[in-house]
């Protein structure tokens, strides 16, 4: 809500900016804040550092005043925000396909700390524009904070620097006025913000079955998703070959999917209008939960690590069948694959490996978008490679590079190993199978009295949200550990606490290009823990 009362109160004050070609947005997500400025003119740093300025309220008195500025915390945007974000909660599902649906059910098992839309729909409501400005004040007034910025384009070092410069004195003069006690005996574990993932436990399957929420929706949806075992390649100084190997075959794999996937059961089957795969990556930070318990625990040992998960994905939507005859169709085709790898030409295995090499390898056309690469990885690996004495130098800034070479060295025995581990083996696999029915085909009364979540012979059957939240609550975070295939290696913790830092990790985290270009800047923070918080 906060960055939403902020972008409509300033649209008006930057309209002039935005004829002249600079643009602005702010967002938040789990890294944090993030203010992003973009454009062809000198000027763009001092639009960034006023908004910067605008957002921290630098300045202003009590009474929200102050050198002429008066705060973005208005009745009137803020009632205009809460009506959207309200309407937004409630007709989520109304206004989404199945396809949607299966992926919302999915991610909330997987990747996200949230309770529902009912909860987040119930916070809204009771949020108040008093309440809004303390959230603000608290996210801003932290001491332990930090800066990250990243400053690109056609500006010369000493630019940079100066715009740092400005920027962290704009932070620290919110910050400087709330300074700990340094004699106390608190210590807070370094927190990188991030994405958090979940690891599903190999050998046991979960499947999802719930009814659209959507009364207009005739089709229904199947997205399975199988999830690598073998963390994902970062870079060559801080991953091991293994996990180069499995990172290029994943994806030479998923390139390979896609045609004979759609023409199986797309254009010969007609199984529905929408069939595809792909390959999926998310990252996982460590949070402030223990491994040696459920992420969802609020035990914490964590240090600056973010690992990449690797996921083959199939989505098809349908009314053609029932999404558990969909899902039939779709092993089916997943276990003849196997075959088609098996007696594939060797020039066709290299023609795919040729063409994914060649397009990893493309330039990247938008500066925006090489600056968004850039950070993201100074973000996800920069305290990794500080932390083992590494320097800027030693960031992964050629992992493309590296995976392009990979591909091309692969051979067909690689691409059934990884097949046979990630997809065909009941017992090494983990997968997920979310199902979402429509009006033509309606939730089988056999699962709607399951209750529960019922423990099958390969894994579990969820249809109840409450259910879903409780299974989600017994996955541990997905790391750098590779977990053992049986069961009873499951919470066995990872001790890689090389770097304990007594910091909360801030942000403020910039790019700016002069001329032709972007600026941005994130604040991302870690807040004390609330019982029940997600």
């Amino acid at each position: 809500m906060v960055t939403g009362i902020f972008s409509e109160a300033l649209a008006q004050e930057t309209y002039d900016a935005d004829l002249a070609g600079l643009y602005w947005s702010l967002s938040a997500s789990s890294s944090g804040i993030q203010l992003s400025c973009s454009g062809y003119s000198d000027r763009l740093p001092d639009l960034a550092l006023k908004l910067l300025q605008d957002f921290y309220l630098v300045g202003q008195t009590d009474d929200n005043k102050g050198d002429g500025v008066e705060s973005f915390f208005k009745q009137s945007y803020f009632a205009s925000v809460k009506d959207r974000l309200m309407r937004n909660f409630r007709t989520y599902f109304q206004s989404r396909r199945a396809d949607a649906h299966a992926m919302y059910y999915r991610d909330m098992l997987l990747s996200s700390r949230d309770e529902g839309l009912d909860v987040s729909l119930g916070v809204t409501e009771i949020t108040t524009l008093e309440s809004l400005k303390e959230h603000h004040k608290v996210i801003l007034e932290n001491d332990e904070s930090e800066i990250e910025c990243l400053f690109t384009g056609n500006v010369s070092k000493e630019q940079a620097q100066e715009f740092f410069s400005k920027a962290a004195s704009i932070h620290q003069s919110v910050t400087q006025g709330s300074k700990r006690d340094p004699s106390g005996d608190e210590k807070l574990d370094v927190w990188t913000p991030g994405t958090l993932e979940r690891r599903i436990v190999p050998g046991e399957d979960i499947d999802i079955h719930f009814a659209s929420q959507n009364p207009d929706e005739e089709n229904g949806a199947v997205l399975v998703t199988y999830q690598s075992r073998i963390p994902g390649f970062k870079g060559d100084t801080i991953s091991s070959p293994a996990s180069l190997k499995r990172s290029a075959t994943m994806r030479l794999l998923c390139h390979m999917l896609r045609e004979p996937f759609f023409d199986e059961l797309r254009t010969k089957q007609q199984l529905g209008y929408v069939v595809s795969s792909y390959y999926d990556i998310g990252f996982s930070s460590r949070q402030d939960g223990d491994e040696d318990s459920s992420v969802d625990s609020g035990i914490t040992t964590a240090g600056p690590w973010t690992t990449p998960v690797e996921f083959i994905v199939v989505n098809v939507l349908s009314k053609a069948q029932d999404p558990a005859s969909v899902a039939l169709r779709i092993d089916e085709f997943m276990e003849s694959f196997k075959e088609t790898l098996e007696n594939m030409p060797e020039s066709e295995i290299r023609h795919h490996a040729d063409a994914l090499s060649q397009k990893l390898m493309k330039p990247i056309q938008k500066l925006g978008s090489e600056a968004s690469v850039h950070f993201g990885k100074i973000r996800r690996y920069g305290p990794e490679v500080l932390a083992d004495g590494g320097r800027d130098v030693d960031l992964p800034w050629e992992s493309t590079k590296s995976l392009a070479r990979a591909i091309q060295s692969l051979e067909r025995v690689d691409l059934m190993d990884v097949w046979n581990r990630v997809v065909a083996n009941n017992d090494e696999r983990s997968r997920i199978t979310s199902c979402v029915y429509g009006k033509k085909f309606p939730l089988p009364e056999s699962f709607k009295g399951l209750g529960s979540v019922s423990t099958m012979s390969r894994g579990s059957v969820v249809n109840n949200f409450g259910d879903l939240i409780n299974l989600r609550a017994q996955l541990k975070q997905y790391t750098s550990r590779m977990p053992e295939l049986s069961k009873q290696t499951r919470g066995v913790p990872e001790f890689l606490s090389k770097l304990r830092i007594s910091k909360t990790a801030w942000g403020v985290a910039g790019a700016a290009l002069i001329g032709a270009g972007l600026v941005g800047l994130s604040v991302s923070r870690k807040l004390p823990k609330r019982s029940g918080a997600s």
